[in-house]
């Protein structure tokens, strides 16, 4: 049987040329809250009932515009090494996250006032109980929030799975804030 030249070209081609696949890369994001309704991945908040679901919070002092947070949310934590009764409260606030990619990207909002919310914040970031970096703020003094503030960045993770720890404050620090609002991972 005699095929016509197109098919045969075609099939010449399948056979002799390699055929290669390749996968695209994806962003994918994690709302703070919601996590990833893809996957269900989500953030893990330590100690319970240390973080607060900003947009609803009444008790929060930080109030940023819910229009521009990411899903409309954000996760409010404040390390105070002392309290209100004078008591010494040394519990990190850590936020938890296992991704599976070769990048990751965290992103708050700022708040730059001093007082009423104290703006100031200290952020430790750990990868892999391995690479690590510290995001500090100190606010102007002026009411305004700063959106999607890109705190860390990794890339050219080996593919696989990773931890990523978020801990807000430090036994020896001061007073911090974190408004945690999105984390994205390729």
């Amino acid at each position: 049987m005699f095929l016509p030249i197109p098919i045969t070209l075609l099939s010449l081609c399948l056979l002799v040329c390699p055929l290669s696949a390749s996968a695209e890369r994806v962003n994918v994001t994690i709302d703070d809250t919601y996590g990833d309704v893809q996957t269900g991945a989500a953030i893990t908040y330590s100690p319970h009932g240390a973080w607060k679901a900003g947009q609803t919070c009444t008790d929060c002092t930080a109030r940023p515009d819910p229009a521009r947070a990411y899903d409309r949310t954000w996760h409010d934590g404040t390390f105070n090494i002392g309290n209100a009764t004078g008591e010494v409260d040394i519990l990190e606030l850590t936020a938890t996250l296992s991704f599976e990619g070769d990048a990751v990207y965290v992103y708050c909002i700022l708040a730059d006032s001093d007082s009423s919310p104290d703006g100031y914040s200290s952020i430790h970031i750990a990868l892999d109980d391995g690479q690590s970096a510290l995001f500090t703020h100190s606010p102007s003094g002026d009411d305004t929030y700063q959106y999607d503030v890109l705190v860390f960045s990794a890339t050219g993770l080996s593919v696989g799975t990773h931890t990523l720890k978020i801990t807000n404050g430090a036994a020896e620090g001061i007073k911090s804030l974190i408004l945690l609002d999105y984390i994205v991972y390729t």
